[in-house]
């Protein structure tokens, strides 16, 4: 091995064009794991707010039953009251029991 030749036998050339290069070899590959990176932050943060989603829409689905089973009771109470056992069937008094009152509100 002479003076400027690398191991392989290639000369050496300063040359401020080639330093250039490497350097923007350098930062291109920088750039492309930093948007690599990046991806892979995003797709993480897709999948953890799909997750999210999907909790918040099984719950509004529990809620929508809860309130369908609800009106559905109100329906039955108002059609009680609709035949005659409501608060009007004597006058000033309450016609149905407390134990059916509470059979009705719990049904």
């Amino acid at each position: 091995m002479t003076a400027g030749e690398d191991e392989y036998g290639y000369r050496k050339f300063p040359d401020s064009k080639r330093q250039k290069l490497e350097s923007l070899i350098f930062k291109l590959v920088g750039s492309v794991l930093r948007e690599a990176r990046d991806r892979v932050i995003r797709a993480e943060r897709w999948r953890l707010e799909e997750i999210e989603r999907k909790k918040k829409e099984q719950e509004r689905g529990k809620l929508a039953e809860q309130i369908a089973e609800e009106g559905k009771k109100i329906q039955e109470l108002e059609s009680w009251v609709k035949l005659g056992f409501g608060p009007n069937r004597h006058e000033n008094s309450l016609w149905l029991s407390r134990e059916t009152i509470l059979h009705v509100l719990v049904w």
